[in-house]
């Protein structure tokens, strides 16, 4: 298990912003990521469900699941150029934050105007209309004094952490599991995994970075 802890100190309200870019940005215009409401058509701990470019984010109450594939070798299964057996590779890796408020709650905030059905398989239980995409989640006290907004930014994720006076960045622990690697390059964390590389960094924060460390 990997954890970033943060060491830095303020006495006002600030915002600590990362991104996580995902890959090429042509593949996803700009503003498309949505996240979509869990209307018992998936397992009741996911609460939102977002489609990421060769693969998706499956957000909880205190973590975030990504679940990646091979984008090359799908792409060649639909165009019948597969060679071998077909298999597409996939790999899934959770971010959690630990030690994370449980009275946390999940606010969706700008409602998009599409909308999902959900009509798969005989267990109509699973089934689902009508169901919200929403441009920006709040995950409201998920630390004492501490909110965290996730949003789409063209083909990456930002979030940023939301400090209220008397807020405490050394609260904010993130874990990473199932990765192949995790390293710091330049001031960005570098998350690999057998399909593609993702990189976290924040466009702000220099000291920020430069006080973290990883275990």
């Amino acid at each position: 298990m990997r954890s970033i802890k943060s060491y830095l100190f303020a006495p006002l309200c600030f915002v600590v912003s990362f991104c996580t870019a995902l890959g090429n940005s042509d593949h996803i215009p700009a503003n498309t990521i949505r996240f979509t409401e869990n209307k018992n058509q998936w397992d009741a701990n996911i609460r939102y469900r977002a489609n990421l470019d060769g693969g998706a984010l499956f957000l909880e109450k205190n973590c975030f699941t990504y679940n990646f594939y091979d984008k090359e070798t799908e792409l060649s299964n639909h165009a019948g150029k597969a060679s071998g057996d077909g298999f597409v590779k996939s790999h899934a890796f959770r971010l959690t934050f630990l030690n994370a408020l449980e009275q946390a709650t999940i606010e969706a905030k700008n409602p998009a105007k599409d909308y999902c059905n959900y009509f798969i398989g005989k267990d109509q239980t699973k089934w689902a209309g009508g169901v919200k995409n929403y441009r920006d989640l709040l995950y409201k006290n998920l630390y004492a004094h501490i909110d965290l907004e996730i949003l789409g930014l063209q083909n990456s994720l930002k979030y940023n952490f939301i400090v209220a006076p008397m807020g405490n960045t050394a609260d904010i622990q993130l874990s990473y599991e199932g990765l192949k690697e995790i390293y710091l390059e330049k001031g960005a964390l570098r998350l690999k995994t057998t399909v593609n590389e993702l990189v976290e960094q924040s466009p702000y924060a220099y000291q920020w970075i430069n006080n973290r460390r990883v275990e």
